[in-house]
């Protein structure tokens, strides 16, 4: 299954790395709870990474970023995606993640994320998705080891708000708690993915140390940034992507039959998430970066509902007559991304006789040229001769004139 996928991004990705279809960057940073507890759903939390986040909503020169935590917080993945190699390499990284921490420091994996993400550039869009089981439990290593509930949980608010205060889109991905020591290899193995040997005996061999207390910080976490936690649900990753990023889908008819250059092309979007969603369409790039959209187009999409936006679209008068098959990519405002991004539109195309006399506007305007330059050059001399032959008459009239007032 993450085999299949895998080969899907890196064609995802190929398709993407188009520089028609580059937009304003976004660097997403997922803060990865890498404790042991997380071992039973881990396989799938790194198949949602993957096929979900990475395949439907990065795009060329975005930058993915990879921070795990458990005993101490340290970067995995500070990639910016740009060639097929660095998607590659991103997602060789990924497959080599397990966890195999012995404890869970939530207050410094909050405080080493903000200090990350205050380093990215500061123009970018950034996404923060913290995926974790919620427990704190410090190893003994950590200064934040043995303190109080009330201190711990002022520490992590205070933490927590600094994330708000920056304004960066902050969401929490809730994993169900697994309180065994040990995880069961046939989990792993339900899960789609093999466990190493080398990570098997590792896994064997872990000892509690440092989780006998726990305590689950989340709600604190999540009122101190605004944000809800979602459950992770790896049944339903399509709900989990709209909810964690708000992402939209978008589609379009499989066929719009017969049209003219310009047409009124129906659009669906869908609004998965638990929110409702304000949408600017401002353009509709063909991959030749082309912008066929002939106005900007405004709405409001209900949460968990689908709405039917009708945009005027303006093809080029290049285009052939006959069966025409585009991919265009819709550009909304705020930088909103929509899966798919790309879409393919088929149609007839069927030009008017003004349209078809246009496309052949080589040989027909420089004969239209030709025509109006001949046309004007007659009117000219007639103009020419008329004024000539009136300015002829003028002295003999004059003469007429003279000679009727001496008699």
């Amino acid at each position: 299954m993450i085999k299949k996928n895998a080969v899907l991004l890196l064609l995802a990705f190929i398709l993407l790395a188009s520089p028609a279809f580059s937009q304003d960057r976004v660097d997403l940073v997922i803060a990865l709870d890498s404790s042991r507890s997380m071992f039973t759903y881990y396989n799938q939390v790194i198949e949602y990474v993957l096929s979900a986040l990475v395949k439907e909503y990065l795009r060329s020169g975005d930058g993915f970023h990879v921070l795990s935590f458990a005993d101490k917080t340290q970067v995995e993945i500070a990639q910016v995606l740009k060639t097929e190699a660095d998607l590659k390499s991103v997602i060789a990284r990924l497959y080599l993640l397990y966890p195999l921490g012995r404890s869970t420091d939530l207050i410094s994996a909050l405080k080493n994320t903000y200090r990350y993400v205050a380093d990215l550039p500061e123009s970018s869009t950034k996404h923060i998705i913290l995926i974790t089981d919620g427990m704190h439990a410090p190893g003994e290593e950590s200064q934040y080891a043995g303190l109080e509930d009330s201190v711990a949980k002022a520490e992590i608010q205070n933490a927590a708000a600094k994330i708000k205060e920056k304004g960066w889109d902050f969401k929490i991905l809730k994993v169900p708690f697994d309180s065994s020591d040990k995880a069961a290899a046939s989990d792993s193995a339900a899960g789609g993915m093999a466990v190493s040997e080398s990570a098997g005996m590792a896994m064997g061999g872990l000892e509690d140390t440092g989780q006998e207390s726990r305590t689950d910080f989340l709600e604190d976490i999540a009122s101190s940034t605004g944000s809800a936690i979602l459950n992770f649900d790896p049944d339903d990753m399509t709900a989990m992507l709209a909810n964690t990023i708000n992402i939209p889908v978008i589609s379009f008819k499989s066929d719009l039959g017969t049209k003219p250059l310009n047409f009124s092309l129906p659009v669906y979007i869908q609004n998965l998430s638990n929110s409702d969603l304000s949408v600017e369409l401002k353009s509709l790039l063909m991959e030749d970066g082309r912008d066929i959209l002939a106005k900007k187009v405004f709405a409001k999409i209900p949460a968990g509902k689908t709405e039917t936006l009708k945009i005027g679209v303006e093809l080029p008068a290049s285009l052939k007559e006959g069966p025409v098959s585009l991919l265009v990519e819709p550009r909304f405002a705020d930088n909103l991304r929509v899966s798919p991004a790309i879409s393919r539109i088929n149609f007839t195309l069927k030009q008017s006789l003004f349209s078809s006399i246009l496309q052949r506007s080589g040989i027909v305007v420089l004969f239209i040229a030709l025509l109006v330059l001949f046309l004007a050059l007659i009117i000219a001399i007639v103009f020419y001769i008329k004024k000539v032959e009136h300015k002829s008459k003028e002295p003999v009239l004059g003469a007429f004139v003279d000679a009727s007032a001496d008699v």
